[in-house]
């Protein structure tokens, strides 16, 4: 089962990047504790987040420290989702397995395709794309803003809104010029990265697992896609799971009040 979300840290390191108040506030604490014990009948063997493999030896750790009471979970949701998740269903920490540290094929000025449509004239595609994107994301900020972590995680699993991002992406392609495509050098190093997470979570699993992998949203699609092209995998709806959420969230606001 693959659970897109967004950045609970506010990292700004993405084209369109969002603005999540404190998750350590009571009430958003409420909100993931409950999106926890709802992902937890999932009952997963494997949470596999977007960190490096090389930080494993680093994220077990932090989930000892965290499990035997030594420290509180920080604001990343492979911490506050991943973490809190793993200790209420029993599972040995969260394993990383993305890729995002290795080198492109190619040298940075053949891939980069913002500077390059800076140099071709082509900046304009790049502002619709990203004017685009942001009105989609305005939609779960704003369901957030009104609601619940829960309602956007909702809103950012939508079938519809995922298709969207990943069918964007491709505007990239038109970032060219004669025998430059720096637009699609890079989408060749994109693809590449979420193959190799695909890779490292069939390395991972074994036919009795059942793997929750939480990672940024954008990531989502072509994850899905090349597991269920790949014949790896079984994957999973996390809708329900996430409407699971929503209900012990509106149980316990009506018990309360």
């Amino acid at each position: 089962m693959f659970l897109g979300v967004f950045h609970l840290s506010n990292p700004g390191k993405d084209a369109v990047n969002v603005s999540v108040d404190d998750v350590r506030a009571p009430r958003r604490q409420q909100e993931l504790q409950a999106l926890s014990e709802a992902l937890a009948k999932f009952r997963p063997t494997i949470i596999a987040v977007e960190r490096p493999q090389a930080d494993q030896a680093h994220l077990d750790e932090l989930f000892q420290a965290y499990s035997d009471g030594s420290r509180s979970l920080s604001v990343s949701e492979d911490e506050q989702i991943g973490m809190r998740l793993a200790r209420i269903a029993g599972v040995r920490g969260v394993v990383g397995v993305d890729s995002n540290s290795t080198k492109p094929p190619v040298s940075e000025d053949l891939y980069d395709f913002e500077a390059a449509a800076q140099r071709f004239g082509q900046s304009d595609v790049l502002v619709a794309v990203n004017a685009r994107n942001q009105r989609r994301v305005d939609v779960v900020m704003d369901a957030l803003k009104r609601g619940t972590i829960v309602d956007a995680l909702g809103e950012a699993n939508r079938p519809d809104f995922l298709a969207a991002f990943r069918k964007e992406s491709l505007n990239y392609l038109r970032i060219t010029k004669g025998d430059e495509t720096p637009g699609a050098n890079w989408l060749q190093f994109w693809y590449g990265r979420n193959l190799r997470i695909v890779g490292r979570l069939a390395a991972l699993a074994k036919p009795s697992d059942r793997i929750l992998v939480i990672f940024g949203f954008g990531h989502v699609p072509l994850l899905q896609e090349f597991a269920q092209q790949s014949g790896f995998f079984t994957v999973v709806d996390p809708q329900p799971f996430l409407r699971d959420a929503a209900e012990r969230l509106k149980h316990a606001r009506d018990k309360k009040g």
